[in-house]
């Protein structure tokens, strides 16, 4: 009898492990979230990136995805560098309070109820553009190039490269719920509703990607008790 290989299941669930041993412990910081997390400055940033780094390449292997490798690793580099240059301000244009927990959670809900519409990309878009070119321009064109190139796509995911682009961000959405999760169960993040359920309220509806909701779909099963605490029940957390 020949011998059965490891289901999808299994091979996300080894991929997940991975993540939580190799790549998940080189941040000390918090990822999820703003100062009140637990971040202390944007040295979370480098860790953000170099873990979602991590997932995009070994998933891709592991599930022959065809990603254009270059691209891929551009959109991992570059897709947050405005979060990075910003520190730890919200992203509401003209709301830089000290206490910001009002803010995101209404920017938040908003998106949760909404949806990312067009205009609200292009605003994001411009505001990432206008806090990251004076870095760079006029002393390195092709690096702000590339940047701005990666931005653009990953925050509209249209014409070539928008396969790519929409696995980066689906990705980077279930590996912050993943990451919050991760943080939790360790003692180093508490548990409340605002921490667990701002990363997984309709995430399954705010990604397309069928691997990313392969993800998540795992890490839900994994952390289930944990949902469970700020959804009341099973089967409202696995809809999630």
């Amino acid at each position: 009898m020949a011998r059965r290989g490891p289901t999808r299941e299994e091979r996300m669930d080894a991929l997940i492990l991975l993540m939580e041993t190799l790549s998940f412990p080189l941040s000390d910081s918090v990822r999820a979230g703003y100062s009140h997390r637990g971040v202390q400055n944007a040295q979370h940033m480098g860790g953000h990136i170099s873990c979602l780094m991590d997932l995009c390449a070994w998933t891709s292997q592991e599930f022959n995805l065809g990603m254009d490798e270059k691209l891929l690793c551009s959109l991992v580099r570059n897709h947050d560098r405005h979060k990075a240059v910003r520190l730890d301000e919200p992203r509401v244009k003209g709301q830089t309070d000290e206490n910001p927990i009002s803010t995101v959670g209404r920017l938040i809900r908003r998106f949760i109820s909404a949806g990312f519409s067009a205009h609200e990309r292009e605003e994001e878009l411009q505001a990432a553009l206008e806090f990251v070119s004076p870095s760079f321009q006029p002393d390195v064109p092709k690096i702000d190039g590339e940047i701005e190139d990666a931005l653009t796509l990953y925050f509209f995911r249209k014409g070539k490269g928008k396969k790519e682009a929409q696995f980066v961000h689906d990705m980077g959405q279930v590996m912050d719920a993943h990451v919050a999760f991760w943080y939790a169960a360790a003692g180093r993040m508490e548990v409340t509703s605002y921490n667990i359920r701002s990363f997984a309220d309709r995430l399954n509806d705010r990604i397309e990607h069928k691997i990313a909701k392969l993800y998540w779909q795992q890490v839900k099963a994994r952390y289930l008790s944990m949902l469970k605490t700020v959804y009341r029940r099973p089967s409202r957390a696995l809809a999630q």
